[in-house]
C-alpha cells in the first residue's frame, strides 16, 4: 500500500468522531481515479493514489478486495441523483438500486468500475418524487392528483353501499381493509381503522357529476341520508350533499355555468391563472381538442412500439384501430383498410408530408430512446431562439415511415401565457 502523504488535519472544520479519510479498494488505482474524477468532481493527482474530496482525502488500495455487497458502504451527495446515474453508467458503473425516495432524500447506488458498492443521495424537498420526464405510470395508482381517504370499519360493505347508491366503480380492493373506488376522472382510496395510519372521523368530500338531479334521485331512490337538496350557487355550481353508511358528508356538485371568481367575489390565484390562460381568456377545455391518426401496416405491431420506444400508454384498442398517448398527448394509429385506397403507409405512398409534434421534458432522452429501439434519426436537436425564450427540438423517423418532431415544453408554456 503506497503512503499517502497528506494529513487530515489539512481539511478546515473537523470535529472530534467527523469521517475524514477513506480508503477505497482499487484494481486499476488510475481507472478508478478517472472515474471519481469524471463523476463526482474528486480531485487527483496522479499517479499518486490519493484524493480530494470536499471535507474528506483518501486514497486508491490495491491490497483490499471490492465490497459489492459486505462491509461499510459509501455515500456520496450530489446534486441529481438520475443525472449522476446516467453519467456513472457511461463511465462504466453499473446501476444497483434506486432511485429510491426517503423521505426528503433520493437514494439509488451503483457498483463503481472497480467492483464496489457506492451509495448517492439528493437532498431536498424535491427529492421525495422523480423529475417530470422520469415519472412512471402505475395502474395501480389513478391519474388523479389528489386522492381523498376515508375512513370505514366495514370496507366491503361500504364498497358496496358507495357503489350501490352513489355509483362509484371499483378500482382494486386488498382483501377486506383497503380499496379504490373511482368516479369518473377522479379516485377515492378507502381502508378501516385498525391497519391503517389514515385519521378516523367524519370527513367532508367533493365530487362533480354531469346531472346532479339525476344524481340526488339515484341516490334518495336507494335510500341515501340527504342532508341538503339539489341547490343553485352564484359561483356557478348545482349542489346537493348527502351523508354516507360512515358518517362522511358527500357533496355532489353540477357545473352549469362558466364564471371567474371575480364575477362571483373571489380572486383569482396564480394556479387558476396558469391552467385558463388568464383572466378573460377561455377555459383550457374550450380550446379545439386537434389529434393526428396514423395510417401503419400491422396495428398491434405498431401499438406495442410505441409503447416500447416512446413510452406510450393505450387509451383504447378496437383491434387494428387503437388510441395511444405520449405525456397526456393522443394520437392514433389505424391499419390499412384495403377498402379505403386513398389512405395507404408512408411506405406504400413513397413518401409522408405528416409530422407529430410532440413535447416532452427530455427530448434528448426521448429521441435517444427512439433511436435504440429501431427508428431513424431526423433533424438533431438543436437550440432555437424564440420569442419566448430557448426551445430544444430535434426528431426523428419512426420504422413505420411517420415523422415526429421532438421538443421540449417551451411553446406550451408561451400558449398558457
Amino acid at each position: 500500500m503506497t503512503e499517502d502523504k497528506r494529513q487530515p488535519t489539512s481539511i478546515p472544520g473537523l470535529a472530534h468522531g467527523q469521517l475524514c479519510y477513506l480508503q477505497i479498494p482499487a484494481q486499476d488505482i488510475s481507472a478508478s481515479a478517472r472515474f471519481y474524477e469524471q463523476a463526482f468532481g474528486w480531485r487527483v493527482a496522479p499517479p499518486a493514489p490519493g484524493f480530494e474530496a470536499p471535507m474528506l482525502i483518501g486514497q486508491w488500495v490495491t491490497d483490499r478486495p471490492p465490497a459489492p455487497q459486505g462491509g461499510p458502504a459509501l455515500w456520496i451527495y450530489v446534486d441529481e441523483v438520475e443525472r449522476t446515474l446516467e453519467l456513472t453508467e457511461r463511465l462504466g458503473a453499473t446501476r444497483h438500486e434506486g432511485p429510491t425516495a426517503d423521505g426528503p432524500r433520493l437514494l439509488a447506488c451503483i457498483i463503481d468500475p472497480a467492483g464496489n458498492m457506492v451509495g448517492i443521495v439528493q437532498h431536498g424537498d424535491h427529492a421525495s418524487a422523480p423529475r417530470p420526464s422520469q415519472r412512471c405510470s402505475n395502474r395501480t395508482m389513478p391519474a388523479c392528483a389528489v386522492i381523498p381517504q376515508l375512513v370505514y370499519d366495514d370496507v366491503p360493505n361500504a364498497i358496496d353501499w358507495l357503489c350501490e347508491k352513489f355509483a362509484f366503480a371499483e378500482r382494486w380492493r386488498a382483501g377486506d381493509h383497503r380499496a379504490q373506488l373511482s368516479f369518473g376522472e377522479g379516485t377515492v382510496a378507502i381502508t378501516e381503522p385498525r391497519t391503517s395510519n389514515v385519521l378516523p372521523g367524519r370527513q367532508s368530500v367533493m365530487v362533480r357529476v354531469q346531472d346532479a338531479h339525476a344524481h340526488h334521485r339515484r341516490a334518495r331512490e336507494r335510500g341515501a341520508n340527504i342532508i341538503s337538496e339539489p341547490m343553485d350557487f352564484p359561483y356557478g355550481e348545482r349542489q346537493y350533499t348527502a351523508e354516507d353508511l360512515g358518517g362522511h358528508h358527500w357533496t355532489f356538485s353540477q357545473s352549469i355555468a362558466d364564471l371567474p371568481p371575480e364575477a362571483w367575489g373571489g380572486t383569482s390565484g396564480p394556479a387558476l391563472e396558469s391552467f385558463t390562460g388568464g383572466a378573460g381568456h377561455a377555459h383550457v377545455s374550450d380550446r379545439p381538442a386537434i389529434s393526428v391518426m396514423l395510417i401503419v401496416p400491422d396495428a398491434d405491431a405498431a401499438v406495442a412500439w410505441y409503447k416500447q420506444a416512446l413510452g406510450a400508454s393505450e387509451l383504447w384498442d378496437l383491434g387494428g384501430v387503437a388510441g395511444l398517448s405520449v405525456q397526456g398527448a393522443p394520437f392514433f394509429l389505424h391499419q390499412v383498410n384495403p377498402r379505403n385506397p386513398a389512405e395507404d403507409t408512408p411506405a406504400r405512398l413513397g413518401g409522408t408530408s405528416t409530422r407529430v409534434e410532440v413535447f416532452v421534458d427530455d427530448p434528448d432522452g426521448l429521441i435517444e430512446r427512439a433511436v435504440g429501439a429501431g427508428a431513424r434519426p431526423g433533424a438533431p436537436i438543436t437550440d432555437h431562439a424564440l420569442p419566448w425564450g430557448n426551445h430544444r427540438q430535434g426528431g426523428f423517423k419512426d420504422p413505420f415511415g411517420h415523422n415526429w418532431s421532438v421538443g421540449d415544453r417551451s411553446p406550451l408554456a408561451a400558449i398558457a401565457h
